[in-house]
């Protein structure tokens, strides 16, 4: 029996409306390196139970958000950030764009100015504060 077409490696998700803690966990998750099977290792359950809390609509016991966290290395607040009852989305790093931002300090340094004045520019016309 063949088996049946489905997503695209990786693209599972993509549409999905997740509950902001499974949003949290996936992204921590994901920047950390792990696969839900590591994370399930490290917390001692099943891949199953990290799905689980990844696509379920509800957060999971404050005992089980520890192990998480703990299981992450991440403080447990970081897996409900809230500010004014929200997940704080944290951006996700574009790989084209990264690749090109390595490429800036080979650039004569009158060009790495103007690259600088332009990201200053979007920052404030979208009301962006500098990180740094």
């Amino acid at each position: 029996m063949p088996k049946k077409p489905g997503p695209k490696k990786g693209s599972a998700l993509k549409g999905t409306n997740l509950h902001p803690f499974g949003r949290a966990l996936m992204r921590i998750r994901k920047r950390k390196g792990l696969t839900q099977g590591e994370l399930a290792k490290r917390m001692g359950t099943s891949i199953r139970m990290i799905s689980y809390f990844e696509r379920q609509m509800k957060n999971p016991e404050m005992s089980t958000l520890e192990k998480l966290a703990q299981a992450l290395g991440v403080p447990p607040g970081d897996l409900l950030k809230l500010e004014k009852g929200k997940v704080v989305e944290e951006p996700v790093p574009n790989p084209s764009l990264q690749r090109k931002l390595n490429l800036v300090h080979r650039l004569p340094p009158e060009d790495q100015k103007y690259i600088a004045k332009t990201i200053e520019m979007l920052a404030e016309k979208n009301k962006l504060r500098a990180a740094i």
